[in-house]
């Protein structure tokens, strides 16, 4: 009677040895056998903790790396602003007469200009726009209000499509926030049904990035054709960027001759130029 054939029953792989490698010697006859451990790391009770500290180690090594561009280009907040937005070409340096000089390009009464801008003759009002951002909680720039609806960041003009739009048709549900229009000058018609007010600093990368990308758009499709009154407010973020109060003070001061837009144009059509 031939023998019982045994089943061949294979063990679970949780339960199967590890494999062997044979690693050949000096004859072909003798081995070393290493046994490589098995690592499943799914299995792991720690691999969560372990994701946790490999995204926070990846965010300080992109805060160290910003840091050393920054000590690279001189150790000024200037420099630091250029390395977050990725600027490696650097900008000319603008000073207040730089800005002294726009005035005389728009055409200013200089005299009359410079001695305003010096004095800073409207800081009051200043300091009053930067008092309502932060009741408004408008703590970053730039900071949208769209019928009291906000919008943060330099966001692609998509976004401000579907916001504006919802404005329009009356479905912008959610919370809204009460903001005051501010002193500036408006642009768009008085009868438009929308307001958008925007907190801004001069200086601030983002908001030359919605300068340049966005606001042309929503000003051609939306304040340009009477849908939308687009308020401008002062919000100069000086711990970030030194020139951002003079700015605020050039736009003052040419706002008393009646050019606030020219030189708000002005300020960032020039610091674009140094990006190129």
């Amino acid at each position: 009677m031939p023998p019982a054939i045994r089943p061949n029953r294979k063990k679970p792989l949780s339960q199967q040895s590890a494999p062997t490698i044979k690693s050949p010697t000096k004859t072909s006859n003798d081995y070393i056998e290493i046994h490589l451990p098995k690592v499943r790391f799914q299995d792991s009770p720690l691999s969560p903790l372990w994701v946790i500290l490999l995204v926070i180690f990846a965010f300080l090594l992109g805060m160290t790396t910003t840091k050393i561009q920054y000590l690279q280009q001189g150790g000024t907040t200037s420099a630091l602003q250029n390395a977050q937005a990725g600027n490696t070409q650097g900008q000319q340096e603008i000073t207040l007469d730089t800005v002294k000089g726009w005035a005389k390009d728009l055409r200013l009464d200089t005299n009359k200009f410079n001695q305003c801008i010096d004095q800073e003759k409207y800081k009051d009002l200043i300091d009053k726009d930067i008092a309502d951002a932060i009741t408004a909680s408008a703590e970053a720039t730039p900071t949208f209000y769209i019928n009291g609806k906000r919008v943060v960041g330099a966001v692609p003009f998509a976004q401000f499509k579907t916001a504006l739009d919802s404005a329009l048709s009356g479905t912008d549900e959610g919370t809204k926030t009460e903001v005051a229009l501010g002193h500036l000058p408006p642009l768009g018609k008085d009868t438009a049904p929308v307001t958008m007010i925007e907190f801004s600093d001069l200086q601030c990368p983002f908001c030359l990035r919605f300068f340049q990308d966005s606001f042309p758009q929503i000003k051609k499709e939306y304040i340009d054709t009477g849908k939308v009154k687009f308020y401008y407010r002062q919000l100069p973020l000086i711990q970030l960027h030194p020139m951002a109060m003079s700015y605020a003070h050039a736009t003052e001061c040419a706002n008393e001759q009646g050019k606030f837009w020219e030189m708000h144009d002005e300020i960032f059509t020039e610091q674009g130029q140094g990006q190129s």
